[in-house]
Parts: structure tokens; sequence; C-alpha cells
């Protein structure tokens, strides 16, 4: 877990971390999108490093908002507003299984595409 961002709270770290987490899934699906329309295979890859490097600092900012809030207490005994920020998690959990599963199909495709070409 990182530190807590300088003048910043604790439940204000949790939701940096999860914003953070969206954005990588979003810049994820952006790198993804861009490799899928790539026209050349050493395109392809930059994409497809760049997409699979996002996954990993959006999974590492999940894992820093979960562990956190975690912290707090069990899901159902967190006060509201928090009590929702565990669903959420979830949700964005599922995003980036989501876009693993695309990371792994669009590497394949890529694969066996440059195996096609040798």
């Amino acid at each position: 877990m990182t530190a807590d961002p300088p003048g910043t709270s604790y439940l204000e770290a949790i939701l940096i971390a999860m914003r953070r987490a969206a954005q990588g899934i979003a810049s994820v699906s952006g790198y993804l999108g861009s490799a899928e329309r790539a026209p050349s295979t050493p395109w392809k890859w930059q994409l497809l490093t760049a997409a699979g490097t996002a996954h990993a600092e959006a999974t590492a900012s999940l894992d820093e908002a979960d562990e956190r809030l975690r912290k707090l207490g069990a899901p159902d005994r967190l006060p509201a507003p928090l009590d929702a920020l565990p669903e959420r998690l979830h949700v964005l959990r599922a995003e980036l299984r989501d876009s693993e599963e695309r990371i792994q199909a669009a590497l394949s495709a890529a694969l066996a595409t440059a195996a096609g070409s040798a």
C-alpha cells in the first residue's frame, strides 16, 4: 500500500486509488481499440504492451483501494457512503477481468498473424 497522498484523508486515498484504477481500465480499452485498428504488427505490439502496463497499474490501484477499505471493516458494517464502495470495487474488478481477457485475445490474434507472416 502506498502512503497517503499529501493533504488527503484516508477516505480520499481510497477514492483516488479507485479513480486511478478506473482511468487505467479506460486506458486499456483505448490501447486495445487502437491495437485492433493498427495497420502494422509493430504498432500492435507497442499498443498491446501499453495495454498490459495500464492493466497492471489499474490492478495495483484497485488492490490498494481494496486493502484500505478492508482495514476499515467488514463490507456489511461500513457506514454510508462507504457501504457502496465494496460493490463499486467488485464492478471494477469485473471490468479488469474483461480487460485482461481482451488483452489475451488480442495477443493471441497478433501472435497468429505474426506466425502466419513468418
